[in-house]
């Protein structure tokens, strides 16, 4: 009987287990495959997605990122357009602004100066009498036009400026009816608008681009008719009393 129980005990042994080589291998391959529970197994897949969202969250990120870049290099060019071209606008602005102003002084200036003429002369003997010749015997030359209105306002000057030095007003037939010459020891003074409205136009038609300077032209300029020369601007020169 203890014979028929080993024997059925090492049947039930054999028949149950396969202790072929094959066998043992497959055995030996699903004991070294992890196993998972099931709290383990959603955990990791709660893992992945977390990771694949923040994947792609990062990836989006990185998108927006590039697009912004891309939209401000394209703002930033764009505005460096518009600067540029509202400058070179500003310049020809400019540029066309003064050159209306040098043909307007251009045309309007012989009129002006022959309408101010006389008070011209006027301010030009007040500076000279108040900075050089403030005492000392005068010699005043003026046109002949300009002579009784001149000897009239320089009376009322010298009476302003309580001057009691010797005055002679001489008419000039050499001076055109925009000058003034005065003169007085050791000194003298010469006032030509003339000359200073060309050197205002000609500092003017200066700043001017070339190409529009022959469209800015200079009036002639005055000469005298008694000796054919241009008279020399002189304004305030002469030794201090």
């Amino acid at each position: 009987m203890g014979k028929d129980l080993g024997d059925n005990a090492k049947k039930f042994l054999f028949d149950n287990n396969d202790f072929s080589e094959e066998a043992q291998r497959r055995k030996r391959e699903e004991a070294r495959k992890p196993t998972f529970s099931a709290e383990q197994m959603e955990a990791s897949k709660n893992a992945g997605f977390n990771e694949g969202r923040k994947a792609g969250i990062q990836e989006t990120l990185d998108s927006q990122e590039s697009q912004i870049r891309d939209t401000l290099q394209q703002v930033v060019m764009a505005a460096a357009r518009l600067e540029a071209e509202e400058n070179k606008r500003l310049a020809t602005f400019i540029n066309q602004s003064a050159l209306v102003t040098a043909q307007a002084l251009t045309h309007t200036m012989p009129a002006l100066l022959q309408i101010m003429g006389a008070t011209q002369i006027e301010t030009f003997m007040q500076q000279v009498l108040s900075e050089l010749a403030k005492g000392q015997a005068l010699v005043i030359h003026v046109p002949p036009a300009h002579y009784d209105q001149i000897s009239a306002r320089y009376t009322a000057l010298a009476e302003k400026l309580r001057r009691k030095g010797a005055c002679t007003i001489v008419p000039d037939p050499s001076l055109t009816g925009l000058e003034c010459r005065m003169d007085w020891t050791g000194g003298g003074a010469e006032w030509n608008p003339q000359a200073v409205a060309t050197k205002l136009l000609e500092t003017i038609i200066a700043h001017l681009p070339e190409e529009l300077r022959p469209m800015a032209q200079l009036p002639s300029q005055t000469v005298d008719e008694t000796q054919g020369t241009p008279h020399n601007e002189q304004i305030l020169t002469g030794d201090v009393p």
